[in-house]
């Protein structure tokens, strides 16, 4: 996993100027997202990602919900 930074220096997929106007807009933007996967590459990880943990909180939303303190 170190390794991986190193490989991919200067071989990312897309355009770095295209980037640039990304951020650019984002900088300007009145509410930027907090998070924003850039490329289709990161989107398609993000989606992935997304919904294997939304699977896995689902799995086990009913177990865990009941903690909440009930106060009268």
């Amino acid at each position: 996993m170190r390794n991986v930074p190193a490989a991919l220096h200067g071989n990312q997929p897309g355009d770095p100027v295209k980037l640039v106007k990304v951020v650019t807009e984002l900088a300007a933007a009145e509410n930027p997202p907090l998070h924003l996967p850039v490329g289709l590459d990161s989107l398609q990880t993000y989606r992935i990602n997304r919904d294997k943990i939304g699977k896995e909180i689902e799995a086990w939303a009913e177990k865990f919900t009941p903690t909440e303190m009930i106060i009268n």
